[in-house]
């Protein structure tokens, strides 16, 4: 998708936001993946988003939502039992991407990865990592394909999630 514009979210823009996410869990759900419900993630898990300034929004053309992303250094308890490769003075962590379904397919994820990897260099992190749900076999294959090292695994809340990790730039401390 060539005419995606991707920016800051602002507070405007979470209407449209949970719109997303519940047009996402349906298309998760219709494929046998039950990786998000109500609990997670909700609009008070957004808004956070918005006023840390870490929830970045891909448009399209005609300024529909296309897909969304987190940028922050948050990292699960559990990423402290991960044999990680690389390790630095500062992580980036992607939380909570997703794409509208009706939007899948045209190259949304690879771009809002891009720019979560532009901003870690921005704030000044040389390592990026992220989870992603093991029954989730689209997801997999995005993080494996944009190079993306599988670090292992963790138990979240909805079961396990395979850990992936990728150092950009400049060797981490």
């Amino acid at each position: 998708m060539t005419d995606l514009t991707i920016a800051l979210a602002t507070a405007s823009d979470l209407a449209a936001v949970m719109a997303l996410v519940e047009r996402v869990i349906d298309a998760m759900r219709s494929h046998g993946i039950d990786q998000w419900d109500d609990v997670y993630p909700t609009l008070d898990w957004f808004t956070a988003d918005v006023e840390a300034e870490t929830l970045w929004i891909a448009k399209d053309a005609d300024g529909r939502v296309a897909g969304v992303c987190v940028v922050n250094e948050y990292q699960d308890p559990e990423y402290a039992d991960v044999e990680w490769s690389w390790n630095a003075e500062r992580v980036a962590v992607v939380h909570r991407l997703m794409v509208d379904p009706g939007a899948q397919g045209r190259g949304v994820a690879r771009r809002l990865m891009a720019e979560a990897e532009r901003v870690a260099v921005a704030r000044g992190c040389s390592v990026v990592r992220l989870d992603a749900f093991s029954k989730n076999p689209r997801a997999l294959s995005l993080y494996a394909g944009l190079g993306y090292r599988d670090a292992g695994e963790v138990l979240l809340r909805k079961g396990p999630f395979r850990v992936f990790e990728k150092r950009l730039g400049a060797d981490p401390r």
